[in-house]
């Protein structure tokens, strides 16, 4: 058995059993798998550290537990879980928040949970944004709502990045509160609205930290190399 994440369903820490397997070399095996969550095959390159290790080689399926702690290493396993794009440049505490929501949305089980993390990625990078604008620390008790008017009227934020900005705000909101059908306010289309969040909160988060970051890194480098604009 092989404890990993299926590339299908995305289920962390399932159980894989061995289906099959072919000797490539004295320590390389290639086995076939299959999820034991949704039963979805999968293909793996497998190697043998105890041959390295100068000790005997044993065949895959002679292990009685997870394979990678009975001195197997994954190669290569096939098909690997994708998970969203993070924008570049993201201050830490944002990063963090939008790590767990690609994390949580690549599993595809808890849309409401990838849009409320949005929210929280939002509503962050809006308190850093001011804070670094006015230098001083930001309420943490105003609404999001507020807040996006006041950095809007400041013009700290463009007014088409207001709009995406209270749309996952909106969308935050109504997960939070359990609007919908279904249990605990699940809505049927969650997953869709879920992807939705994601990449409006991406795209407001490259708009504020991204693309400004870019710029600078391209201007430094053309100022170190003498390559700058001049003001013609």
């Amino acid at each position: 058995m092989l404890v990993w994440v299926c590339g299908h369903c995305k289920a962390e820490h399932v159980g894989m059993q061995l289906r099959g397997e072919y000797q490539i070399r004295s320590d390389t095996w290639a086995v076939f798998l299959e999820c034991g969550a949704c039963n979805a095959p999968s293909s793996a390159i497998l190697r043998d550290e105890r041959y390295v290790r100068g000790e005997r080689p044993r065949n895959p399926s002679a292990s009685d537990r997870d394979i990678l702690a009975d001195s197997w290493r994954i190669i290569s396993i096939h098909p690997t879980p994708k998970y969203p794009d993070i924008p570049d440049h993201l201050p830490t505490e944002v990063r963090n928040y939008m790590q767990q929501a690609a994390g949580t949305h690549a599993t595809g089980k808890a849309p409401d949970a990838t849009i409320m993390l949005c929210r929280s990625a939002l509503e962050t990078a809006l308190k850093v944004v001011e804070k670094e604008e006015t230098d001083k620390p930001s309420s943490d008790s105003l609404p999001l709502a507020a807040r996006i008017r006041r950095l809007t009227d400041k013009g700290l934020l463009a007014p088409a990045l207001a709009e995406w900005a209270d749309h996952v705000r909106g969308l935050g909101r109504d997960s939070a509160h359990g609007v919908g059908e279904g249990p605990f306010g699940a809505r049927p289309e969650g997953q869709e609205i879920a992807e939705e969040a994601y990449e409006f909160t991406s795209l407001v988060l490259e708009y504020l930290f991204t693309m400004p970051e870019r710029v600078r890194i391209a201007r430094e480098r053309a100022k170190n190399s003498g390559t700058g604009n001049s003001e013609e």
